[in-house]
């Protein structure tokens, strides 16, 4: 009596597992995001050994913001295309777009930063901006995604902060990102995994 107990129990857990696992939000992607974190590593040593230049600095952060998004976004259509429990209903796409507006408010702060010339506090505000996005999201997010966010705010806070940081040192910025995406990244690739298993 007891054993069929227990085994119903666990039944009932597996049964729960499953369902929150298919609530969540699975359009990003794991191995994407790694993609991008080494990509951020990649950008703080090539801009490293370039002439040193805001200009030049500048556009080597968003040319690597342009490759992330299109990276990210590309794996985005491709699961909401593909994804057979998704079926194309255009509400699955609801937690990309709670996401956006840290984004875009860190693009609006950028932008008034560069104006007025404040180059120092950029590392600082991408890094809090981002990790607000990720927090926004970290209900429909695998376990320990927030933790990520928290990592991305706290850093970003220290160098707000700290204002003596250069503009011309990227390896806060590389670094940072670096293992942000990663860690990021690992979380979701384990959770699908684990999806995958339970089905």
């Amino acid at each position: 009596m007891t054993g069929s107990l227990s085994e119903a129990l666990s039944q009932v857990k597996r049964l729960q597992d499953m369902l929150l696992h298919r609530q969540k939000f699975a359009g990003y992607s794991g191995p994407v995001r790694m993609i991008s974190g080494a990509a951020a590593l990649a950008t703080a040593y090539l801009l490293d050994s370039m002439p040193v230049h805001h200009m030049t600095y500048l556009k080597g952060w968003v040319c690597l913001m342009l490759f992330c998004l299109v990276l990210n976004y590309f794996a985005l259509v491709r699961w909401f295309m593909y994804d057979p429990l998704v079926k194309r209903r255009w509400g699955r796409l609801k937690p990309a777009l709670e996401a956006m507006p840290p984004l875009l408010v860190g693009g609006l702060i950028s932008c008034v930063l560069v104006r007025h010339e404040f180059y120092f506090l950029l590392y600082g505000v991408w890094m809090s901006m981002f990790g607000l996005a990720i927090i926004a999201s970290r209900y429909i997010l695998p376990r320990y995604s927030g933790w990520v966010g928290l990592f991305y705010v706290l850093c970003g806070t220290f160098f707000l902060a700290y204002n003596r940081l250069s503009f011309f040192n990227p390896w806060p910025m590389g670094i940072v990102f670096f293992i942000g995406e990663w860690v990021g990244g690992l979380i979701l690739l384990l959770d699908h995994q684990r999806g995958r298993s339970m089905s």
